[in-house]
């Protein structure tokens, strides 16, 4: 007695000219993983059973409606508007306050570990701040999302992040009323702190000298200000005389006056740059005569991060 024929390959009966349009589905090369269950869905349970040439024409079929779907699937893509975001970049910032224009110029001085992602930061914050409405009409033709993907194409980094995306999905005059509040938050806040208005360099490394994103230098800005450096300075007893007695002391008057985290996400760098920026108030009780590069030599940063206080 002749043994029943067991097909080993259940797609066998598919022709190799529609191989390269199931490639081309969202599938790609692994079609064949993925055709059985489809098909199950499609056709019902018993459809392998069916001769080869049904399952050929009914696979055609799908095909081609999948083919004269995908036109107006495309056309329901909502564009990124990047131009209309570089745009207003460009347009804020020619408008920018003196306080926003003293910030660029901080960072675009070289001197700071983030300048470069801080002078992005600046302009994405003045688009939000200086072009809110055109923003908000932005977000009405093209969808938070599309909007939210050109921020982040235009500035590198996530400007519009989830929270925004979920809460601005629906628009409406109090969802307008909301975005404006959080687009104008961060400049409100540091017009309003005399502690950052009045020191460009404070505020330029407390805000903006970071790889993070709009949210992030809100939360910055927003932390309550501690008395400044030179009051906290002469507060303190002066350190010992050891190299990390030194540089704890360095690192927790920064600290006390905000200008670092402290947290042990500063950088050695980071760190460095902040201390040689308000040298001549910390130098002030240290002794005179001792440099930086003394106070702070390679030994103070072995135990500094050693203690896990930097990164």
């Amino acid at each position: 007695m002749s043994q029943p024929v067991v097909q080993s390959d259940p797609l066998a009966w598919v022709p190799a000219d529609l191989e390269p349009r199931l490639a081309a589905t969202g599938w790609g090369a692994a079609w064949r993983d993925h055709l059985v269950a489809y098909l199950d869905g499609q056709w019902g349970a018993g459809w392998q059973q069916e001769p080869a040439e049904h399952k050929v024409a009914w696979l055609t079929d799908l095909l081609n409606d999948a083919a004269a779907d995908a036109p107006a699937q495309a056309a329901e893509e909502p564009e990124v508007p990047t131009a209309a975001v570089q745009a207003l970049a460009d347009e804020a910032m020619g408008a920018a306050t003196q306080l926003m224009q003293d910030v660029a110029h901080e960072l675009d001085s070289g001197t700071y570990v983030y300048g470069a992602d801080g002078l992005q930061l600046l302009r994405a914050s003045a688009t939000l701040h200086l072009r809110t409405e055109a923003v908000g009409s932005l977000i009405v033709d093209h969808g938070i999302q599309a909007v939210a993907e050109a921020f982040r194409q235009v500035f590198g980094r996530p400007i519009i992040e989830q929270e925004q995306l979920q809460a601005y999905a629906n628009w409406s005059d109090d969802v307008w009323g909301t975005f404006h509040a959080w687009a104008t938050m961060l400049w409100t806040l540091i017009e309003s702190d005399a502690t950052l208005t009045g020191n460009v360099p404070r505020l330029t490394s407390v805000v903006f000298d970071h790889e993070k994103g709009y949210n992030r230098a809100i939360n910055f800005t927003n932390t309550p200000v501690a008395s400044d450096l030179n009051a906290v300075v002469q507060a303190a007893e002066p350190p010992g005389h050891s190299d990390e007695e030194r540089g704890l002391w360095i690192f927790e008057r920064l600290r006390l006056a905000q200008l670092i985290q402290g947290d042990g996400t500063d950088t050695w760098d980071s760190f460095r740059q902040v201390a040689e920026q308000n040298w001549a108030v910390l130098s002030s009780r240290l002794g005179n005569g001792l440099s930086l590069d003394d106070a702070l030599s390679d030994a103070v940063r072995t135990d500094l991060e050693g203690l896990s206080l930097l990164g």
